[in-house]
């Protein structure tokens, strides 16, 4: 994975840095289009990208997740014909078809990848001028190449990829176009960033990323490629929408224009966590809670935890509640080693055990099994909750505002030492709802406030010496 500390995501200069993503969600279904132009070598492509997946499903076992559709191409009447998909019904890996003159390559490859809390470097390599049938399709993940398959048809000798026909076009995320009736069931539920095409070139994954000297993890570098006709980089720096152009998010870097329309992509979806600054998000394998839009959006019941948790440092992070619920989501942090952490479905809300805090949104702070205040500030439908985090201090501190406002400030008890997640709660006859924001947030934001690293974007201004939850500040202050 790519969950660097020291490394790539270091607050030093690292030489290189990735600086924007997407985030594809089910509920928008995006999709980046381009017509091809005739190809530089029909039979030779590279495909790179770095990947974060999401979760489409409320059980941890993964058990009801669909295919997410990556990358792939039309033919000329809007057939899809040719795909990349990460997962099918039942599992987290990846599957490559393409429809040729010959045989029809079907791979799916065996190895399941469920970290929602890593981003991943995915080279696909097309190339059926090779003697040896396997050496036709290679898939790296994180500069590894994969050849344990579940099951494999590979391609014919010297045939033409659906990539390379310029009667195709190119399509990423797979959203509202091209579809049969299957394929309404394959849209993208994950985050991108860097997404690269080589036409005419069977590259490896050096040509995209590196070994850090540091930690030895693999992480991006600028791209040493001679791109071809069809060949595209897209750093989504950009937040235009629509029609292809250079100041859309379809923009192509790589110096041959190629860039692609978006449908259904907005400001909204476009992302500071990237594979060279990772940020917080909560953890579908230690949720019991239904999460969506990119796991930062809870609802229902039980708890929710975050997948990066809090040894040291001073971190901020923010709640909107979006439903009209009296008391839930109540939300605060807890201490890993406890069942109510560590458990995914546990019933017990943060302040209801040891070493745990929390704002209930009528008021009431709960710490250490107890509730320490009444009748304090009370949390409309859509204000926002936040929480100061001091893990620093001679004594150890969780502050909370409403909406900008300290109201309560309570001492940490710190019965054990071990690190802390941020936790949501909502009972059974009490769903919650409401979107956490550890600095990229799916909502909407009007003012606009980074910390004074410059890292997140929060509503309101963050507290003196807090930071957003994000592997730079972790390995500056973590």
């Amino acid at each position: 994975m790519a969950f660097l500390i020291g490394g790539a995501n270091s607050a030093a200069d690292t030489g290189y840095n990735v600086t924007n993503g997407v985030r594809c969600t089910i509920a928008d279904r995006p999709t980046l289009k381009r017509d091809l132009d005739t190809a530089t070598d029909i039979d030779k492509f590279t495909v790179s990208f770095w990947f974060k997946p999401h979760t489409s499903t409320t059980d941890a076992s993964l058990d009801s997740r669909v295919a997410q559709q990556i990358w792939g191409s039309l033919d000329g009447s809007g057939n899809n014909i040719g795909y990349l998909h990460y997962s099918d019904a039942s599992n987290a890996q990846f599957t490559f078809f393409d429809t040729l003159s010959g045989t029809n390559p079907n791979i799916n490859w065996s190895p399941l990848y469920r970290d929602f809390s890593a981003w991943y470097h995915i080279v696909l390599v097309g190339d059926t001028s090779q003697g040896t049938d396997t050496n036709r399709v290679k898939l790296y993940v994180n500069n590894t190449q994969i050849t344990a398959t579940d099951s494999a048809t590979w391609p014919d000798q010297n045939d033409d990829w659906s990539f390379g026909n310029a009667s195709n076009s190119h399509l990423w995320f797979d959203g509202t176009v091209g579809k049969t009736a299957w394929y309404e069931n394959t849209p993208c539920d994950s985050s991108f960033a860097e997404l690269a095409f080589v036409d005419g070139s069977a590259l490896t994954p050096s040509s995209f990323g590196e070994a850090d000297e540091d930690s030895g993890i693999w992480k991006p570098k600028s791209p040493d490629v001679t791109w071809g006709n069809n060949g595209h980089f897209m750093e989504l720096k950009e937040s235009g929408t629509g029609t292809a152009g250079t100041g859309t998010i379809g923009a192509d870097t790589s110096g041959n224009d190629n860039h692609f329309t978006s449908d259904s992509l907005a400001a909204k979806h476009m992302i500071t966590d990237t594979p060279t600054n990772n940020f917080a998000t909560m953890n579908p394998l230690m949720s019991g809670a239904t999460l969506a839009e990119g796991n930062l959006q809870v609802s229902g019941t039980f708890t929710s935890k975050s997948s990066i948790a809090m040894q040291n440092g001073k971190w901020y992070i923010e709640l909107k509640c979006t439903n009209d619920n009296d008391y839930n989501p109540q939300s605060g942090i807890g201490q890993v080693g406890y069942d109510a952490v560590d458990n995914h479905a546990a019933t017990d809300y943060p302040g209801n055990f040891t070493d745990s805090y929390s704002y209930r949104r009528d008021g009431y702070v709960y710490a250490n099994g107890s509730n320490t205040q009444t009748g304090g500030t009370v949390v409309a439908q859509n204000e926002i909750v936040g929480f100061a985090i001091d893990l620093d201090s001679g004594t150890k501190t969780i502050k909370y505002y409403v909406e900008g406002s300290l109201t309560k400030t309570e001492n940490l008890s710190e019965t054990k030492s071990n690190p802390y997640v941020f936790m949501t709660y909502a009972s059974g006859s009490q769903a919650g709802e409401g979107q956490v924001n550890f600095g990229n947030p799916v909502h909407s934001i009007s003012s606009g406030n980074a910390d004074a690293n410059g890292y997140g974007n929060f509503e309101f201004a963050v507290p003196s010496g807090y930071y957003a939850l994000c592997t730079k500040n972790l390995a500056e202050y973590g």
